[in-house]
Order: structure tokens, then sequence, then C-alpha cells
């Protein structure tokens, strides 16, 4: 009978102590942004805006402009003995500078996000072209969860 009461009493508490992960939701941004500018790769720089949901706000009050400054790079990582490309490697960095149009445009947050993956080479070129854009999907997947931390720190 006890057991039945411990084993009874341990559910209702675990299943209703409404635990949920701190930044489950990367839509909810504290901070708003009148303008966002980016520079270098656009493919990147779309996928990191629509990946973090940030959207300019024009009648904001207390608003900042988010610079967002990206590059993706493909970079031989091995050869074989013949010099055939074995291995590459991706690598993509994000610069994030956060600015306060308030206060002479000055520079409140910075910082840049890096990510790379080694991977084979493959014989089928469609096959390799359709996993670089994988691997670059899930390279800004995790760089955009990290943005969104730090832009809410």
């Amino acid at each position: 009978m006890i057991k039945k009461i411990f084993i009874i009493s341990a559910i209702l508490f675990l299943s209703n102590c409404g635990y949920q992960p701190l930044y489950v939701d990367k839509n909810n941004l504290l901070l708003k942004f009148n303008k966002i500018s980016t520079d270098g790769n656009e493919e990147v720089n779309r996928k990191i805006i629509s990946t973090i949901g940030i959207n300019e706000a024009q009648d904001q009050v207390n608003s900042y402009l988010l610079k967002i400054n990206s590059n993706k790079e493909k970079q031989i990582a091995a050869k074989n003995s013949s010099g055939d490309v074995t291995s590459y490697r991706m690598l993509i960095s994000i610069n994030i500078s956060l600015i306060n149009p308030n206060d002479n445009n000055k520079v409140v947050k910075s910082k840049q996000f890096n990510a790379s993956f080694t991977y084979n080479n493959a014989d089928n070129k469609f096959q390799l072209s359709q996993d670089e854009k994988n691997i670059i999907n899930n390279l800004i997947e995790s760089v955009s969860g990290k943005i969104v931390i730090y832009l809410n720190s």
C-alpha cells in the first residue's frame, strides 16, 4: 500500500514540474531590431535570419541595428598519393554586431561564431552537392542556436 502511494505521488510530482529548456523557442528574442544589415554570403545570411526568426520593427523606440557578416568556405582537407581530393572541410564564419543607433552608433555587442565540418569526397557529384547543402544547413542551425543565446544574454 505504501509503495503504491509513493509511486502515485512520485508520478504526480515529476509529471507536473513544468520543466522547459531555457531557449526552446528561438523566436522569442528579447531585443528588437530597427534594421538588419547583412554583408558577405547572402545565402548564409538569409538562412541565419530565417532560422533565428528575426524581423525588422521600425516603430520600436529602444531598438538596435543588427549587422550580420558571414563567410562560407570550402577547403581541401586531404588528398591521396595521386593528388586526388579525398576529403573537404566546410567552414562557416558569422560575425554579429549589435549597434545602438541612439548612442552615436556605438557597438554594444560583437562576436564571431565559427563552425566547420569535414566530409569525404564522393564520385557522384550530385550526391556530393546534396551532402554539402545538408552540411551547410546543419552548421547554420548549430550556429544560430549560439547566436540566440548570445543575443538574449
